[in-house]
């Protein structure tokens, strides 16, 4: 939202001659491309000139350097049950690649647009997609392209010209319009407008919340008020498509508008005054399950402690189909509660924050050694001539962090009431529990 509304305001005060050419540049893969070694010392060149650094941060720019270049070092991943090392470019999702291919990219527009021997009349880049306007006719356009692609092997520009007068960029659609340029919100051909249904399981907020957000991007991505209202009426008839009642989208998309024409703009004195005001008196949020007619319950009642409640959605036919990673074989899985049984019928339920073969590689060893006091199932193994294997044992739940660990392991020991757990546990329920694991 902050690009578009800077690129709308930057655009329409633009002048457009009938020679002039909308083009946009995309980089290819950046974050896997970027050059790091490059991106790292741009960074540093950026600190070395910033006269602030040292109220900041106590770190020097050469720790800083170290400490980047190290956590690039890091970069491993997991692909069908093998670990590999990333050696070209930034990891993605990596918050430092943001940064890195930032800085690089800002380091090589300088010296692109220096080099050029024609520059662009306008010249607009948001990581890294590019719009310019270029005056110097299609012929020295491609020029300029391979300018652009020769200046470093690993990032590569793709070209889009504009087509009967328009062009996409961002969210955006931009069209001339005589001598100016116009912007409104960009669609794709395949796009399908189905949203959430009026009658899915969702709590209100988060229905709401997608009518508003589309709201507020028209009246950011449009230029002019005709926009604007076009925009609003296609969105109007979109979500009657989606089955919205005509008085819940004008009241959703009511409160944009009143937002919008809620009276003259305040300086930036009162702004961050507003500001820190809503700072505190922010609610406190709390994350719940959504249930239709429980959720909206809850939220009334700690509605008076100044509670909001934020609903968490249960998994969808996606999520439940579709693996983005590989998952980790139950056996090599970090953090789980485990329950191993002996054939005379004494079980054993454990936790462990380390994979559980390890933990139970841990017991073996135990009971090899007679280390009874550090292990229940070393005292059991050798006072039982029943067939017992301490290395095989089902997860019961996995939970990485170790709180909610500890107390999911107190919860199954509660319920099963395993013997060899007697007087063992790291968390200690309410009695409250025991109704609610009876029912």
């Amino acid at each position: 939202m902050t690009n578009s509304t800077a690129f709308v305001q930057q655009v329409k005060d633009l002048t457009m001659s009938p020679e002039d050419i909308m083009v946009s540049f995309d980089v290819t893969s950046l974050f896997t491309r970027v050059p790091t070694d490059e991106a790292v010392s741009a960074v540093c060149a950026k600190l070395e000139d910033d006269d602030t650094l040292g109220d900041r941060c106590e770190l020097s720019i050469a720790a800083i350097r170290v400490l980047m270049k190290e956590c690039l070092h890091c970069s491993y991943f997991q692909c069908q049950n093998q670990f590999y090392s990333q050696l070209e470019g930034a990891p993605m999702g990596l918050s430092l690649s943001v940064v890195l291919a930032n800085a690089f990219m800002e380091y090589l527009e300088e010296s692109l647009l220096r080099t050029a021997r024609l520059k662009p009349k306008y010249w607009r880049r948001y990581v890294d997609d590019t719009f310019i306007i270029w005056e110097h006719g299609r012929d020295t356009l491609e020029e300029f392209h391979s300018h652009l692609n020769d200046a470093c092997p690993s990032i590569q520009f793709t070209k889009e010209i504009e087509q009967d007068g328009k062009i996409a960029f961002l969210d955006a659609e931009v069209s001339r319009v005589g001598h100016k340029l116009k912007t409104k919100v960009y669609r794709k051909p395949t796009s399908s407008n189905v949203y959430m249904q009026h009658l899915s399981h969702h709590a209100h907020s988060i229905k709401s919340g997608v009518l508003r957000c589309l709201a507020k991007r028209g009246e950011v991505v449009c230029s002019d008020a005709e926009a604007k209202a076009e925009e609003m009426n296609y969105l109007r008839q979109v979500f009657r498509e989606n089955g919205y009642p005509e008085r819940y989208v004008s009241r959703a998309m009511g409160s944009r508008e009143e937002q919008n024409h809620a009276g003259p703009p305040v300086s930036e004195d009162q702004r961050q005054d507003n500001q820190q005001d809503e700072e505190r008196a922010r609610p406190t949020y709390v994350s719940v399950p959504y249930l239709k007619g429980v959720s909206e319950r809850i939220g009334r009642v700690l509605a008076p402690f100044e509670i909001k409640i934020g609903h968490s959605s249960k998994p969808n036919l996606r999520n439940l189909l579709v693996k983005v990673k590989d998952s980790t074989a139950k056996e090599h899985q970090k953090g789980v509660v485990y329950k191993t049984s002996c054939d005379c019928g004494a079980t054993y339920i454990g936790e462990t924050g380390r994979p559980k073969h390890i933990r139970l590689k841990e017991h073996v060893a135990a009971i090899r050694l007679g280390r009874t006091e550090s292990s229940p199932l070393a005292e059991h193994w050798l006072h039982c001539d029943q067939s017992f294997n301490p290395g095989a044992a089902s997860t019961l739940a996995v939970e990485s962090t170790w709180s909610r660990r500890v107390v999911r392991e107190a919860i199954e020991i509660r319920a099963c009431n395993p013997s060899l757990n007697q007087g063992v546990g790291k968390f200690s329920l309410s009695p409250i529990w025991d109704s609610i694991l009876r029912n």
